[in-house]
């Protein structure tokens, strides 16, 4: 009989968990901070700060600094700006 306990015991576990994974979200930035790190004003200086980035420590600050989402963006423009330049 303990058997089945256990094994009603794991199956319990397993649903509790699976619960607690559905109801779980990463909390979101309000929409009006997005928007403003969007920017083209903060696009355009998040691009220059990731091109004057000289080493690891400067470009883990600049990571922190800024929103991941924008950053994203924003390199993306180096890239872009850097192949039209060549």
């Amino acid at each position: 009989m303990s058997e089945v306990d256990e094994g009603s015991d794991s199956t319990n576990d397993s649903q509790m968990l699976d619960e607690v994974e559905i109801g779980y979200s990463e909390p979101q930035p309000p929409t009006e901070l997005i928007l403003e790190c969007m920017s083209e004003e903060n696009l355009q200086s998040m691009a220059n700060d990731l091109e004057g980035c000289s080493d690891i420590e400067m470009f883990r600050f600049i990571k922190e600094a800024y929103n991941t989402e924008a950053l994203k963006v924003a390199s993306l423009r180096i890239s872009r700006s850097q192949t039209l330049n060549k």
